[in-house]
C-alpha cells in the first residue's frame, strides 16, 4: 500500500494530496475501531483531509492552467478578425439568425433596418411604447467593427436596461411605465465607432409588462 501511495507522488500536487488524504482515511478508519474513538484525534485527522483535498484541488488546477496555456500556443495563427471579416454575407447572416433565436426565441422582429455601410455609419429604428409595454433590441454587426448603441427622445417614464454589450453586438430592452400617457416615441440609433459593413438592428415585442 505504502509503495502503491508513493507512486502518487509523480504526479505532482494533486498526486502528493490524493496521497494525503489516503493516508488520512486510513487513519481515521483505525481510529474508529478503537472501542473508545478520541475525539481530537478524529478532528485533527478530518483536518488533515481538508488540507490533503485543498492540495488537490491546486494540483488540478495548475494541470488545467498548463493545458489551457499549451492549447492556446497551439491555435493557428490566422487572425480570428480576418477571417469574420472575409466570411461571406450570407454566413454573417445566419450567425445573426442564430443569435437572434438564442436571445430572443422564435420572436419575430417589429422594427428594423438591415444591409450595408452608410457614409455615416449611423442607422436608426422608431418605436411607440404603449403604456405599461416592453421592446427588446438588437444591434450587431460583422467583426471586426465597434458599435454603440444610443436611445435617443426617452422621456422620464422610459427605462432602458442594457442587458449585454461586445465590440459588435449590443442588445436591450426599453420598458415605459404604465401612467396616463399613452404611448411615447423613442429612437433606437446604432453607431459605428470603428469599421463598417453589413448590420442588423432589430427590435422584439417583449413579454410580460413594465
Amino acid at each position: 500500500m505504502i509503495s502503491s501511495l508513493g507512486n502518487l507522488l509523480a504526479a505532482g500536487i494533486s498526486g502528493l494530496g490524493l496521497a494525503l488524504a489516503i493516508l488520512a482515511y486510513l487513519l481515521l478508519r483505525a481510529e474508529q475501531r478503537i472501542p473508545d474513538p478520541r475525539t481530537r484525534m478524529i478532528n485533527a485527522i478530518y483536518r488533515y483531509m481538508y488540507f490533503s483535498a485543498f492540495l488537490v484541488v491546486v494540483g488540478l488546477s495548475m494541470e488545467f492552467g498548463k493545458q489551457w496555456a499549451e492549447l492556446q500556443k497551439a491555435k493557428p495563427t490566422v487572425e480570428v478578425e480576418q477571417l469574420a471579416k472575409d466570411a461571406p454575407d450570407e454566413m454573417w447572416y445566419d450567425v445573426l439568425r442564430a443569435t437572434r433565436r438564442r436571445l430572443f426565441g422564435e420572436a419575430m422582429p417589429r422594427e428594423f433596418v438591415r444591409g450595408g455601410p452608410r457614409p455615416d455609419g449611423v442607422y436608426q429604428v422608431d418605436v411607440v411604447l404603449q403604456s405599461g409595454e416592453c421592446r427588446d433590441y438588437l444591434a450587431m454587426a460583422r467583426p471586426p467593427a465597434l458599435i454603440d448603441v444610443e436611445i435617443q427622445g426617452m422621456a422620464n417614464e422610459v427605462v432602458n436596461t442594457q442587458l449585454g454589450k461586445q465590440d459588435h453586438l449590443v442588445f436591450g430592452r426599453l420598458c415605459k411605465a404604465k401612467s396616463p400617457t399613452p404611448s411615447v416615441s423613442v429612437k433606437i440609433v446604432m453607431k459605428f465607432l470603428k469599421g463598417g459593413g453589413v448590420h442588423a438592428l432589430e427590435t422584439y415585442s417583449a413579454p410580460g409588462a413594465f
